[in-house]
This record gives structure tokens, C-alpha cells and sequence, in this order.
């Protein structure tokens, strides 16, 4: 893109889900471009004791802190139910809105094949605003804009996610770590039965990072195929998936 500098968009279904990707939009920042994160559930059902009401408040603060320590803006949180999140003719809308507000050049979101219901709906949701962003026909209060990329991130609970390619994150692994214990409820929550959630983070980015003979790295699934995220961020290494 000639130095041009980018605009990246994270759609996400909950609070804290953006760790999929933290290593890469950290490392936007460092290369100076724009990375901005939005959170389409209150997540206030993600917690064994902490009332939902109270709960999603203490989420959304966790998330701004997040953003923060990524160097991200955090554009905010669309406010729908934990564990509710449908496909919906209002959810496109208001998703094409945030997009033709955002003006991201990339936009990346969840696997629609991921284990979680809310992710699954939120990625069919972004597939269906991205076309619609770029026409004038459908009305928002912000004009057609044109995202040049789609992407759907790893969704780190399973080996069935074939990855089209892999960033190298070896520069921002400790960035992505210190965003994702900003989630204190959720360390708590993924913590349940002794499990280390940030072990499990770092392990997962060091299994794919091995993959592409990189330290640590994070995987996507592009909907395009081209160069273009590739060129920008350090693409580290193309790997045929067999069939």
C-alpha cells in the first residue's frame, strides 16, 4: 500500500473476545496505523457471582483498559445480551454503521464456525454489513464506504481452523498478554478448574507461531486472497493446509 496508513476494524462478540487478535492490532499501532476495537455484547452473563448488571459495567471499563494497552481505540460496546446475540435485519444495520462511521480499510471478526453461538452470529452479522457498507442503496446515517479486506480470526479453542496465514506477533506477544489480564472477571471466569488462561494464550500463539517457524504468531482466514494485510504487517509464512 506504498506507506499509506491503514485503518483496522475488530468486530467482536464479547468484551475480551478481541485477544484473538490483540497481537496483530497491537502491532498496527507500532507501524502507525489505526486500529479500533468493537464489542457487540455487554458480556454480562460471564461470571459465576458478579451480577449482570453490575457485571457489564466492570466489562466495559476492562475493555476500554484493554484498548488502551493495545494502543487501540475503543469504539464502544453495541449493548446487545451475553448468550443472546442473533442475526437480525437491526443487527446488520446497526454493524454497517459502525463500519461507514469506523472508514476501516480491513475489518476483521469471528470464524462463523466457532464454538460460541454469540461468535457465530456476530461473524455472519460483519459478513452481511461489509457488503452492505459499500452500497449507497442501503441507508444509514453515514455514507457508503468500501472495506478493502474481510477477515475472520483463529478462534483459539480448537485445531479444525485452517488458516489462509499467519502474522508474526513475536514483537507484541507480551502487549497481547497484558491486554488480556485487563479482563480480571474473565480471569476469574477462564480461570474456573485451575486453568491459566494467559498460559493458555501465550501456548496457543507459540503453537501457531512454530507453524510458521516465528516465535508467536496469530492466524486468519481471509475472504479475499491477496498481499495486502500480508505486505503490511510482517506476513511471516504461507503454509498449504492439506485437504
Amino acid at each position: 500500500m506504498g506507506g499509506e496508513k491503514l485503518c483496522i476494524l475488530w468486530i467482536g462478540a464479547h468484551p475480551d473476545d478481541e485477544t484473538q487478535v490483540s497481537g496483530t492490532l497491537a502491532k498496527f499501532g507500532i507501524k502507525g496505523h489505526r486500529a479500533v476495537i468493537c464489542v457487540v455484547s455487554k458480556g454480562e452473563k460471564g461470571h459465576m457471582e458478579i451480577p449482570p448488571e453490575k457485571l457489564a459495567k466492570i466489562r466495559d471499563k476492562e475493555m476500554a483498559k484493554a484498548a488502551k494497552i493495545l494502543g487501540a481505540e475503543y469504539y464502544g460496546n453495541l449493548g446487545l445480551p451475553d448468550q443472546e446475540v442473533f442475526v437480525t435485519n437491526e443487527f446488520v444495520h446497526q454493524i454497517t454503521e459502525v463500519i461507514r462511521e469506523v472508514i476501516p480499510d480491513i475489518v476483521i471478526t469471528h470464524w462463523e464456525r466457532d464454538y460460541h453461538p454469540d461468535h457465530n452470529n456476530t461473524s455472519i452479522a460483519v459478513t452481511s454489513a461489509v457488503l452492505a457498507a459499500v452500497n449507497p442503496s442501503y441507508k444509514t446515517k453515514t455514507p457508503a464506504h468500501w472495506v478493502q479486506r474481510l477477515y475472520y480470526a483463529d478462534t483459539q479453542n480448537g485445531l479444525d481452523f485452517e488458516p489462509d496465514f499467519w502474522i508474526d506477533i513475536s514483537d507484541t506477544i507480551e502487549t497481547k498478554l497484558r491486554a488480556f489480564a485487563a479482563h480480571k472477571t474473565q480471569m476469574e471466569w477462564l480461570g474456573l478448574g485451575g486453568r491459566d488462561p494467559l498460559e493458555r494464550a501465550r501456548v496457543h500463539a507459540r503453537f501457531r507461531g512454530i507453524q510458521a517457524n516465528v516465535n508467536y504468531a496469530e492466524v486468519f482466514r481471509s475472504t479475499r486472497r491477496g498481499n495486502f494485510i500480508h505486505a503490511e504487517l510482517g506476513y511471516a509464512k504461507s503454509l498449504t493446509v492439506p485437504p
